[in-house]
């Protein structure tokens, strides 16, 4: 996939509009999902098909339309589809089960890795202390052995991890194993799996001993400190909580999907006529999710963001923090609850070109209050971005506004209407931030 490095606007072809009748082929994805635009449009569709160069939606009125996958930042299933097991009974295809190793020492784990991609795997006995050794799974079947360097390992879990990407500079100083029983080893990892299925930690708190070995079944949890590592591309998410670089899919959810996986990144052996990837078919209900990381600009979310500054506003001495009501799939699907009249500034990253979000008044009898946002440069100066009364007669606003250059905060503030500050609760849905390179 090559990625542009300016980006068109959203290209947009209205196919076909022949009756608000849906035909039950084109139903077949069954949910409806969320796309997010370079404009941080939000677009709910339900999915026809879709492969690494455009999705196929049809809305409510029967209107099918195609979107550019170089326009988007992701495609999500609106409910939590990513976080749901895969049921065999659903799956319309025969695929081999996973056959168990005899021994008990090899459980089976969840990797998270520093390029952001997440695999499913059993480790095996490996004989070199720097590499992990694995039998790969996706789906119901077993897809190939893999050896992967200590350094491509960001966490490895039992539990299926959080499916938000997080390319910050932040990452742990230490590597830490948590035991079943939550005992927490802090030092360097000096080997996983090697020898006889173990973990092999030293310890920082005694650095002159010999280093521990854990069995792997004891283990909950493995942390390394390897920074994260920001590969563009496009990444599918698939219902059995992957999320796989890939070069190419399709998937139109009544045939099995196709993606080509970057076989070097995963350590995969390919015996294909091209070296560095490989083809795996994966169960028709498999897609979860879409993200495409482009290479000049990414969407952040607001709620992601600890705000610098909070505080009452009209005449209250107090009010409670703003609480956010997270989206694990996409923290960008997260909404910030402001619970009272409030003040609050959030810092933004630089390159800070557009925000977007809806203000939702939770009304009850004594609800009046006025939104304000404001964008604030290094300067000091202010934009407003929005000023709007919020009441039983106008509930909700949308805001999707450019910043001015060199935007470093974002203010929004609740100000008590004309009936005082009782019940004036506001809700940021979807805040969310266009940052550019």
């Amino acid at each position: 996939m090559n990625l542009p490095s300016t980006r068109s606007l959203l290209t947009v072809f209205a196919l076909a509009f022949t009756t608000p009748v849906i035909n039950a082929q084109d139903q077949s994805g069954g949910l409806s999902w969320t796309l997010c635009n370079d404009t941080l449009e939000l677009i709910e569709t339900t999915i026809i098909s879709a492969d690494e160069s455009a999705i196929v939606g049809i809305d409510q009125f029967g209107i099918r339309t195609t979107y550019a996958i170089d326009d988007l930042f992701f495609a999500l299933p609106s409910s939590d589809r990513a976080h749901r097991p895969p049921d065999p009974e659903l799956d319309p295809i025969q695929v081999p089960p996973i056959v168990e190793p005899e021994t008990r020492f090899a459980p089976t784990r969840y990797l998270s890795l520093v390029d952001g991609q997440i695999i499913q795997g059993r480790l095996l006995d490996s004989n070199d202390p720097d590499a992990l050794q694995l039998v790969l799974y996706a789906g119901n079947s077993t897809v190939g052995n893999a050896t992967l360097s200590l350094e491509q390992l960001r966490v490895m879990t039992d539990a299926p991890p959080m499916l938000a990407d997080d390319f910050s500079t932040q990452f742990p100083d230490a590597d830490t194993v948590v035991t079943k029983n939550n005992d927490r080893l802090v030092g360097f990892i000096e080997s996983i799996g090697s020898p006889e299925h173990t973990a092999s930690i030293s310890l920082d708190s005694a650095p002159d001993q010999a280093p521990i070995s854990i069995a792997l079944d004891q283990i909950k949890s493995i942390t390394m400190a390897n920074p994260p590592e920001f590969v563009p591309g496009m990444y599918i998410t698939t219902s059995d909580h992957l999320r796989l670089r890939v070069s190419s899919f399709d998937f139109n959810f009544r045939e099995p999907m196709s993606i080509v996986v970057d076989a070097t990144s995963l350590g995969l052996d390919s015996t294909s006529s091209s070296p560095n990837e490989i083809t795996w078919q994966l169960p028709p209900n498999a897609p979860a999710g879409i993200t495409i990381q482009q290479t000049d600009a990414r969407v952040v979310a607001l709620a992601s963001i600890t705000p610098s500054l909070i505080e009452p506003t009209g005449d209250r001495d107090w009010t409670p923090t703003p609480f956010v009501v997270a989206r694990h799939t996409n923290p960008v699907l997260s909404t910030i609850d402001l619970r009272a009249p409030v003040r609050a500034i959030y810092p933004v990253p630089k390159g800070a070109s557009r925000f977007a979000c809806e203000l939702v008044a939770q009304i009850n009898t004594w609800t009046d209050c006025v939104a304000h946002v404001e964008a604030i440069d290094r300067s000091g100066n202010r934009t407003e971005l929005l000023t709007q009364r919020l009441h039983a007669d106008h509930p909700s606003q949308t805001l999707n506004a450019r910043l001015e250059p060199r935007t470093t905060q974002i203010e929004i503030r609740i100000e008590p209407g004309e009936l005082g500050p009782i019940q004036d609760r506001v809700l940021l849905v979807k805040p969310r931030l266009l940052i550019e390179s």
